[in-house]
């Protein structure tokens, strides 16, 4: 059953004078819920709570109930006495008292209605310094609820002016700026302007568009290159008197010519736009500016590429050979040896020019430890230089030798000394831990190209060694 909230007049059903005393009024109505739902097969609980009274007719105690239907209806059939007071309760609520009037037929929502205080529904309407109230007419009673309003301490204001609502109170007042007119009459409201500046009072045709002429905001359509339909829709066909297109697609890619690149892929898009031509092309920025190649260097001589700028601008790269100016001193020189300066430093090759006789002395100072110079020849034999001259020095295996025998090992010289003029030393090295060993017996021979030197092995058993030999020209 819906909830009343407000009402200005009502009217309470009870009309007509007493009937016979066992005349009943049949009772009908629709219910509903709360929320305003079908109240679908939900029950509804009469009650005469005690013997009544009524036209000079007694009406007896009695207790009944009835079941709704699909729609919310009361069913036909459902009576009560003329003149009784009813206790009228839906499902599980608070029961209601009605006050059955003589009448035929009667609907229960307007009973129900008619025999409830709005009291207990409006009892004050206040706002500001206006308060209302409502006096209601006697329970049971046909009359007119009155509401009476104080309206002192409310603003005033003239038709058509909106009531403002300030920081401390309210006002009437008359639209200005932007927006004009009143709200005497639907659409008086007129936009004379936007954030200050004038609209055109010319109505706008379909598709045109607001312009800012320089004084106030005009109604035009666009022409030229471009035009817009009525749904935004703005299609431009040129620039001037140029004409957009060609356009390219994802199976026809646009000409160079037209803009394009002529490709459908990135790399591809590249090479055709690119000034390369040739295996080993070099892409640069000439000076115009615009994109140019540097040509492979085509020669069989290594170049490298080579650009001296100005201190404030680069310039055009080339290929070139590196020049002993392109480094620095100490690349190309390596310190001095000799004197009493230290040295230090990595070199590819050091040449001991002398007298005639082929060599020169070359003096290690004494220092911590025991310092080494090892050269190589012009040959490529390893050269330890002394007081005196060359020196070649040879390691080989000396092969398996059998027990208690005497072997001959060939030491060749990896470049042969002019002539035999050479004091050669030799020594075996070998890894038993025996007591005995290999051991050098004599040297055979010393020729320019190698020396023979024969080897004993004094054990029981088999031996192998490493042969060490030096030999030092005169």
């Amino acid at each position: 059953m819906k909830q009343l909230i407000a009402t200005i007049a009502l009217v309470l059903g009870l009309a007509g004078s007493a009937l016979a005393s066992n005349s009943q009024s049949t009772i009908t109505g629709n219910i509903e819920q709360a929320d305003g739902s079908t109240c679908s097969s939900c029950r509804v609980y009469f009650q005469i709570p005690s013997t009544q009274s009524y036209g000079g007719s007694l009406i007896s105690p009695k207790a009944f109930s009835v079941v709704t239907d699909s729609s919310g209806n009361l069913p036909s059939g459902t009576k009560l006495p003329y003149g009784a007071l009813v206790n009228v309760s839906i499902g599980t609520g608070q029961p209601i008292q009605i006050h059955v009037p003589t009448q035929a037929t009667v609907d229960l929502t307007t009973l129900i209605l008619a025999n409830t205080d709005p009291d207990a529904l409006v009892s004050q309407i206040a706002s500001g310094n206006a308060q209302c109230s409502v006096i209601n007419p006697p329970l049971g009673s046909i009359g007119t609820a009155t509401i009476t309003c104080n309206l002192s301490g409310l603003p005033t204001g003239t038709i058509g002016q909106f009531m403002i609502e300030g920081a401390s109170s309210a006002a009437f007042t008359t639209l200005t700026g932007d927006v004009t007119g009143s709200v005497v009459t639907p659409g008086d409201l007129t936009v004379v302007a936007i954030q200050g500046h004038a609209i055109a009072s010319t109505a706008p045709t379909s598709a045109q568009l607001y312009i800012w002429s320089g004084s106030q905001l005009v109604p035009v359509s666009m022409s030229g290159d471009c035009t817009i339909t009525t749904a935004g829709v703005i299609t431009c066909t040129g620039s001037g008197s140029t004409p957009f297109g060609p356009f390219a697609t994802a199976t026809a890619p646009l000409a160079i010519n037209l803009g394009g690149t002529h490709a459908l892929t990135a790399g591809a898009a590249f090479s055709n736009l690119s000034p390369l031509t040739t295996l080993g092309d070099i892409l640069y920025e000439d000076a115009s500016p615009a994109g140019n190649r540097l040509a492979g260097n085509i020669t069989s001589t290594k170049k490298f590429l080579t650009q001296t700028g100005t201190g404030v601008i680069s310039a055009v790269p080339a290929w070139g050979t590196i020049v002993s100016s392109d480094l620095t001193t100490a690349l190309t020189t390596p310190p001095p040896i000799g004197g009493t300066t230290p040295n230090s430093g990595n070199f590819t090759a050091i040449a001991l020019v002398g007298a005639s006789s082929g060599y020169v002395s070359l003096l290690v100072p004494a220092a911590a430890g025991t310092p080494v110079v090892t050269f190589n020849d012009v040959t490529g034999n390893a050269l330890v230089a002394d007081a005196v001259g060359p020196v070649k020095t040879k390691r080989i295996t000396t092969g398996s030798i059998s027990a208690t025998t005497y072997a001959d090992v060939d030491v060749t010289w990896t470049a042969a000394f002019a002539d035999a003029n050479y004091t050669v030393n030799c020594s075996v090295v070998e890894s038993t831990s025996a007591a005995q060993g290999l051991d050098i017996d004599h040297i055979q021979q010393a020729l320019a190209a190698k020396v023979t030197v024969t080897v004993h092995n004094p054990t029981g058993g088999s031996l192998t060694g490493t042969l060490n030999c030096t030999a030092t020209h005169d």
